[in-house]
C-alpha cells in the first residue's frame, strides 16, 4: 500500500480505471502545504501507485493543513470546521484516509468521528510513534519515520574524529520538538564522546551569529526539521543552510 496524503482547497484528481467500474474516493490529509517537496514527493507515489495498483476508477481528494506555515493554536479549529463543511457538500462515501506526518494523524484521530468515523485510515511520516496516538480507534494503520541518528553520529566521528561538540539545529514546530525528544534519549549513550547543544527554534540571523562563533575544528552542525522558528518566520533548508554558512 502506497502512501497517501491531503485533502487541499477544492482539488480532486482521478485515477483511471475500466469503464463503469467503482469509483474509490481516497481523502489525503497533509500536515504541511502544496509546494514542499516532502509533500510533493508523497503525492506522486500515491498517483503512481494508484494509476495501476487498484480495480476501478480512483478519485483523489487532498487537503492541506499547512501546519508550518500556519501556527496551531486556533488555526486546526478553522480546519475542521472547514473540512467538515466541504465533506458534507460532497456527500461521498470515502473508502479511505491516508494522513502525511504527525499533525495529519493527530488531527483525524481528534475529529474522525464528526468527519469521516467509517473510513479505515492509513498514516506515515509519524515520528515518536505511541499506540496511545491512535486513541483507542481502529481500523489505523501506517508506518512509522525513525530517522537512525546512531549511525549518523558514527558517520560523523569517523569522517571528524577530533570534533566533539554537536549543536543541533532544529525548529520550532511539533515535528522538531518529537526529534529533539528522540535525541534526548541518546545524549547518554555518548556520555563522554560527545557533547550536544540544542539550538531550537533560532531565527536566521541567530542561526548565522551561533555558527560564527562555532570552533571549525572542534564543532560539527547537525541540522533537523526546520520550517518555523520561534517568531513564527516560515524558512526551508536551504535558507537555513545559507545562514550557517555565513
Amino acid at each position: 500500500l502506497a502512501l497517501l496524503w491531503a485533502l487541499g482547497p477544492a482539488q480532486a484528481t482521478a485515477a483511471p480505471g475500466a469503464v463503469g467500474a467503482k469509483t474509490h474516493h481516497i481523502l489525503i490529509l497533509h500536515s504541511y502545504h502544496q509546494g514542499l517537496g516532502w509533500v510533493d514527493k508523497i503525492n506522486e507515489g500515491i498517483r503512481g501507485e494508484l494509476a495501476s495498483g487498484i480495480d476501478g476508477d480512483v478519485q483523489l481528494h487532498f487537503h492541506y493543513l499547512d501546519s508550518k506555515r500556519t501556527p496551531q493554536k486556533g488555526a486546526m479549529e478553522l480546519q475542521r470546521s472547514y473540512l467538515e463543511r466541504r465533506l458534507q457538500l460532497l456527500q461521498t462515501r470515502f473508502a479511505l484516509v491516508i494522513t502525511a506526518d504527525n499533525n495529519a494523524l493527530h488531527f483525524m484521530v481528534r475529529h474522525r468521528r464528526a468527519l469521516l468515523p467509517d473510513a479505515p485510515v492509513v498514516f506515515c511520516g509519524v515520528n515518536n510513534f505511541e499506540r496511545a496516538m491512535l486513541g483507542g480507534h481502529r481500523d489505523i494503520t501506517g508506518v512509522v519515520e525513525s530517522v537512525d541518528h546512531v549511525h549518523t553520529f558514527e558517520l560523523m566521528r569517523r569522517l571528524q574524529p577530533r570534533r566533539r561538540r554537536v549543536v543541533i539545529v532544529s525548529d520550532a514546530t511539533p515535528t522538531g520538538a518529537a526529534v529533539r525528544a528522540e535525541l534526548a534519549k541518546l545524549a547518554p549513550r555518548y556520555r563522554g564522546r560527545l557533547t550536544f547543544e540544542q539550538l531550537p527554534g533560532a531565527t536566521l540571523d541567530e542561526l548565522s551569529s551561533a555558527a560564527a562563533r562555532l570552533d571549525p575544528h572542534k564543532a560539527l552542525i547537525y541540522l533537523l526539521p526546520f520550517n518555523r522558528d520561534q517568531q513564527g518566520n516560515y524558512s526551508d533548508y536551504a535558507a537555513a543552510i545559507g545562514a550557517l554558512r555565513k
